[in-house]
């Protein structure tokens, strides 16, 4: 599969170069991360090219993870006519409407408990864009045809797509057509081995149009989603095999309405949304699952505000959303405010209760946080903060709070050397860090950074720190569960069409090694 994609690949280039504008870029990675955005560490081996001119965009990226022993692929081909009234998308897409309440891009989850990660974004018109990473699991595989109208200060689009991705269940499943696995569980097997090994079909079709003008966005979406076997049978999941109660899920739908408007100031959004699911069988009926989001952003140079409410219900079944089904409501708001040209301080609320679509227990978190930013330059500057958590989880209620303390100071344009240091008190549990670290930028376009940290960590408590490459990582961090020194030694080089990096990475104390990983990567484009 990698050989045929490449072949092609290299038989558009001609063609493709002949245009003035076209460019074609190469990239190959060795690195332990994670290959989405699931939070699962593994060294693998990511290579990629990819052709793009002013009307056609196609690229293949091929994934070898050491661990499983697997493959994995992506590859896609986009092309419009030259007038962008029409495009076509074939091979591995994301698809994204509104604000990701019914379908969004996964994004990479934050598991420290004093992140906030924003789920909710601005809204846009990229509905469907080329799944790059070569990680087939959270995207559609099939095409997508789309459509624009413009009108002075008017614009209509229409986008419709249909997926078909391979996914296995057990034997036994496919003789019976039903099966009582998650549609969410299903989609994680992307190969077939041990003991489900028979290929069945996971069959999404939907569309979004929307109107747009210069300040107001208005979108309508729907998509349908089935399982079907080799034979083109239908198969239930979610299947109760209880006597009394026996059925499952034949269906899935999703449909919703987005509206947004914007100023230079001023962003406001809402979505409302539905996720009814069709059951065969049984007596139990099914809730209607409703949504809902709402959005405000006030940007001004002196003061910037985010509000965010969210509000699910009904079992919300949304396997295809930017954060997954379940119900949910939840509450974020923040301000920063900037009085003088260097000086920046604020704060955050977050208030969230969540019943997984799993079954898990509830859980109900509030996080309460202030900052103070102080900016002598571009590169120097003084960061302090302080937040608290308190959460509860089947009736066990926490308590956590951390102080950071964060300075950095430039020397010459050429050095710049920075220091931090945090406090965790969790349950009366203290744990500490302190950090310090070199850069040394090159006007040849070559950046050294060095960096070292050493942890206090008191039992049963852990620590996130800044992954050695956050810049491009999936897991934006590395967790800290032993009292221990953690060495990162990088170096970058970027010029013109070439970038090139490698990192070190150990985590030890005394004579034992927690965690030791070596990448590197490297990306050209002409």
């Amino acid at each position: 599969m990698p050989g045929r994609a490449l072949i092609l690949l290299i038989i558009l280039h001609p063609l493709l170069n002949s245009e003035s504008l076209a460019e074609t870029e190469m990239a190959v990675e060795y690195r332990r991360d994670d290959i989405d955005y699931n939070n699962t560490e593994r060294y693998f081996v990511r290579d990629m090219i990819g052709i793009r001119s002013e009307n056609i965009d196609t690229g293949a990226c091929h994934v070898y993870m050491h661990e499983k022993k697997e493959h994995r692929m992506t590859c896609h081909l986009k092309a419009a006519d030259p007038k962008g009234r029409f495009y076509v998308l074939a091979g591995s897409f994301n698809a994204d409407f509104g604000a990701g309440l019914v379908m969004g891009k996964k994004q990479p989850a934050l598991f420290d408990q004093f992140s906030y990660r924003q789920a909710v974004p601005d809204g846009g018109t990229g509905f469907f864009s080329p799944c790059r990473n070569g990680n087939p699991l959270y995207c559609f595989r099939g095409g997508v045809l789309g459509a624009i109208a413009r009108f002075d200060d008017l614009a209509l689009t229409a986008d419709a797509f249909y997926s078909v991705r391979e996914r296995f269940i057990y034997n036994d499943e496919s003789s019976r057509r039903k099966t009582n696995a998650s549609l969410n569980s299903i989609n994680s097997r992307i190969s077939g081995k041990d003991s489900f090994s028979e290929p069945a079909r996971m069959i999404t079709l939907g569309g979004v149009v929307s109107a747009a003008t210069r300040h107001v966005t208005l979108q309508f979406f729907y998509y349908h989603s089935e399982l079907k076997n080799s034979r083109n049978k239908r198969i239930i999941w979610g299947y109760d095999p209880d006597p009394m109660d026996a059925g499952g899920l034949k269906s899935l739908d999703g449909f919703g309405f987005f509206s947004a408007y914007s100023d230079d100031y001023i962003k406001l959004f809402a979505e409302c949304a539905c996720t009814p699911a069709s059951r065969i069988f049984g007596k139990r009926s099914i809730k209607n699952s409703r949504g809902g989001i709402f959005g405000l952003r006030y940007l001004h140079p002196a003061l910037r505000l985010v509000l965010d409410c969210k509000k699910t219900s009904g079992d919300f079944n949304a396997p295809f959303s930017s954060e997954g089904g379940g119900t949910a409501s939840a509450v974020f708001l923040s301000a920063t405010v900037n009085p003088w040209k260097r000086l920046f301080f604020g704060g955050s609320a977050l208030s969230r209760r969540t019943i997984s679509s799993a079954g898990y227990a509830p859980e109900s978190v509030f996080i309460k946080s202030v900052f103070l930013r102080y900016l002598f330059s571009k590169s120097e500057k003084l960061i302090f903060s302080y937040s608290a958590r308190d959460g509860e989880k089947s009736e066990k209620k926490n308590r956590m709070s951390i102080f950071k303390l964060a300075a950095s100071i430039n020397a010459g344009n050429t050095f710049t050397f920075s220091i931090s240091g945090s406090r965790k008190e969790s349950t009366g549990k203290k744990s500490h860090s302190l950090s310090g670290g070199l850069n040394i930028f090159f006007t040849s376009g070559l950046k050294f950074t060095c960096r070292y940290s050493r942890f206090w960590i008191n039992k049963d408590d852990q620590i996130y720190a800044p992954s050695r490459s956050a810049g491009t990582a999936a897991g934006g961090s590395i967790n800290i569960k032993n009292t221990s020194s953690l060495v990162s030694i990088s170096s970058t080089y970027s010029n013109k069409g070439l970038s090139a990096a490698a990192s070190y990475t150990q985590q030890f104390e005394k004579k034992r090694t927690y965690r030791r990983s070596v990448e590197v990567s490297a990306k050209m484009t002409f």
